[in-house]
């Protein structure tokens, strides 16, 4: 029998994109990008998308999906200073699995919350 090696969670692709969107904020952030005119949004534009994040957790998942390269920010030297977000083409690659995630959620959701319930 083959003895199993232990899987690293830093060098796993599907840990690492399983990690990138089980966030309670990041899919929340792709899809608004997603569903935004020219793929462009400022940050006073998701605020007003998710409702219920801070500024300061807004600011956090952003800076992790732009150092994952899924997001990309755009600042522009003006007065009052302009930034804008957009999805990068990894992000846009994770459009369709986002959304086959989303059609089986929808299919299934309810039987598993049904089944937690009467556990």
């Amino acid at each position: 029998m083959t003895e199993q090696k232990p899987v690293d969670h830093n060098d796993c692709p599907t840990f690492i994109t399983i990690s990138i969107l089980s966030n309670k904020w990041r899919m929340g952030i792709i899809y608004s990008l997603s569903q935004s005119k020219d793929n462009l949004l400022r940050f006073k534009d998701f605020s007003e998308l998710i409702a219920g994040i801070s500024q300061a957790e807004l600011t956090k998942q952003l800076k992790e999906l732009e150092c994952s390269g899924i997001v990309s920010r755009k600042v522009y030297a003006e007065v009052p200073v302009r930034v804008e977000y957009s999805l990068t083409k990894i992000g846009i690659s994770l459009l369709d699995p986002i959304k086959s995630l989303y059609e089986w959620a929808v299919e299934y959701g309810d039987k598993i919350k049904k089944n937690r319930e009467r556990k």
